[in-house]
């Protein structure tokens, strides 16, 4: 096994992180990442790369394993059930550190791998024995992050399998809730409305589910659905949350009790705040929240009217 290292990268770069980052070209003429043969069990996965530097945030959704990196990176190893099937390095920055972190990486790659595979605006591959090793930079390298960014994805020859076998339970999960075997979520129909039409986040106020704890103020849920999919301190990536909070409609103002990330119907624990931490705000009422926080009161008030 011949392990080439990436190339040095000057340091107005800023990607000194990749040093930590090795190429491997087997007998079997496969590419691996870091060194981490393909199939790697998880936990011995995890200590591979926490040795090169790495910082374990946790398990996303999927299982996969999440790391933060040197120079604000992000690592991520997805997980088939029989190992490492896949890694992927993110660095963000600025359009110019994007386009030139992704310079230097394709010219390292290309001085240690040869020729290319595959070249397309803005990515470079070389692809041997059903693994894939590809640079790249653009805009959004993650849904999670929007901004520009580079990175180095490697794809095993388990990856497309396990790709096609979270799309298969996903169907089949959706499946089963349009048949009713699942309870619905009463979040997910009735009242939504765009709230923050610059972020493009959508809200569900849960009517049915409010209850009156005051002259004029109560206790409901609201839904928010984000564009853009995030990925949070723990590591998990989520398209939107749960928030429980009690609503004052005679001055206008809320405090936040509980807030629970979900992604897809799939959440995270609570995190609940402390009863002292509570405390009530008064958005402006031009402001999104504002708008929000009038629409639940209209909502809620109609409803007790009937």
């Amino acid at each position: 096994m011949i392990a080439r290292p990436l190339a040095r990268f000057s340091r107005s770069l800023l990607i000194a992180a990749a040093a930590c980052v090795a190429l491997t070209a087997p007998a079997a003429a496969q590419l691996t990442f870091g060194g981490v043969a393909w199939g790697t069990p998880a936990a011995q996965a995890r200590a591979r790369f926490a040795e090169q530097g790495y910082r374990f945030r946790g398990a996303d959704q999927d299982g996969d394993l999440v790391f933060w990196g040197p120079q604000r990176s992000e690592l991520v190893v997805t997980l088939a059930p029989a190992g490492v099937a896949g890694v992927a390095l993110e660095w963000p920055g600025t359009a110019a550190q994007a386009r030139a972190r992704y310079a230097a990486l394709a010219d390292s790659l290309r001085r240690a791998l040869g020729a290319p595979t595959t070249r397309e605006e803005g990515s470079v591959a070389w692809e041997r024995g059903g693994a894939r090793l590809s640079a790249w930079h653009g805009g959004t390298g993650d849904a999670a992050r929007a901004g520009p960014t580079a990175g180095l994805t490697a794809r095993g020859p388990g990856f497309d399998a396990e790709i096609e076998r979270r799309s298969d339970a996903e169907r089949a999960e959706s499946d089963r809730r349009e048949q009713g075997e699942q309870p619905r979520d009463t979040l997910l129909v009735g009242d939504w409305m765009r709230v923050y039409s610059d972020t493009r986040v959508l809200a569900s106020f849960d009517s049915a589910g409010s209850v009156r704890v005051g002259p004029a103020v109560y206790r409901t849920r609201i839904r928010e659905s984000w564009m853009f999919t995030r990925r949070l301190e723990n590591g998990t990536k989520y398209d939107g949350a749960v928030r429980t909070v009690e609503i004052d409609c005679g001055g206008m103002r809320e405090r936040l009790l509980r807030t629970v990330p979900f992604y897809d119907r799939r959440s995270s624990p609570p995190h609940d705040v402390a009863p002292a931490a509570q405390r009530w705000s008064t958005p402006a009422a031009t402001s999104a929240e504002g708008r929000e926080l009038r629409r639940a009161c209209a909502l809620m008030g109609a409803a007790a009217a009937r």
